[in-house]
């Protein structure tokens, strides 16, 4: 799924506040696919059509006073993955290496946001001079986002994600999708459905537990372990769905 796009062209309305999602290294879709067909032989029994669009190595929330909103920082496991696929190394541990990343790429973003706001000396909504306690005050702490900072976290998040060499994949092209959204709610981060998936977890889940059903056993066994001739055509025998093989 690719990034949206939004434009903030009119005024919010009444008890609403902006709130500005940054996406930071775009990425055109099909070259991530046509990487991965270089690195794996092609599948002829595979009929997935390539989704089209632009997807980004990381994002963030932004607030309406231009804070960033605490835990909102992602990277992207997708781009993570393309850079760190080559590597020779146990596959559950190459799995579970991106929570890492991820935490890097967050402890980074905040590191540098509040050692710039400190050399600025700024004061007022998102100082980092704003007074301590509570939930409240957490969030006025929030470092402000200025057009420094995105510059230089849009170079930082290729550098996380190993993709430095892989060339069009590795941008620091920069989008921002500002929305309306209730006020007060405009400091809570939201969900990142197209940035990750949940299929590298299970996949590190997999590797580490080993502890397999019969059908992801199956599924996962080498071709020269499969056995055709027990293979059953449902089509031709629909009752074998409810009674199960011969």
């Amino acid at each position: 799924m690719g990034c949206p796009s939004s434009r903030p062209g009119k005024q919010v309305g009444q008890r609403q506040v902006w709130q500005h999602t940054v996406y930071v290294g775009l990425y055109d879709l099909a070259d991530v696919y046509a990487q991965l067909h270089r690195m794996f032989p092609a599948d002829e029994d595979a009929y997935n059509e390539r989704p089209a669009g632009v997807s980004s190595c990381a994002a963030f929330f932004v607030d309406s006073f231009g804070r960033l909103v605490p835990g909102s920082c992602v990277l992207s496991s997708v781009l993570w993955s393309l850079g760190h696929i080559k590597e020779t190394v146990d596959s559950a541990a190459w799995t579970s290496s991106f929570s890492a990343a991820h935490r890097q790429f967050a402890d980074d973003v905040d590191a540098y946001l509040g050692a710039t706001q400190h050399e600025s000396g700024e004061t007022g909504p998102g100082s980092l001079a704003a007074p301590k306690g509570g939930d409240d005050a957490t969030i006025a702490e929030a470092p402000r986002v200025g057009g420094d900072a995105v510059s230089d976290i849009r170079v930082l998040a290729p550098d996380i994600a190993g993709i430095r060499d892989l060339g069009a994949s590795s941008t620091t092209s920069v989008r921002i999708a500002s929305a309306p959204v209730r006020a007060g709610s405009d400091t809570e981060p939201r969900e990142f459905d197209f940035l990750n998936s949940f299929y590298l977890e299970d996949l590190g889940m997999a590797a580490w537990t080993r502890d397999w059903g019969p059908a992801l056993g199956t599924y996962l066994l080498p071709d020269t372990h499969l056995r055709p001739a027990a293979r059953v055509d449902v089509r031709q025998q629909p009752e074998s769905v409810v009674s199960g093989p011969p």
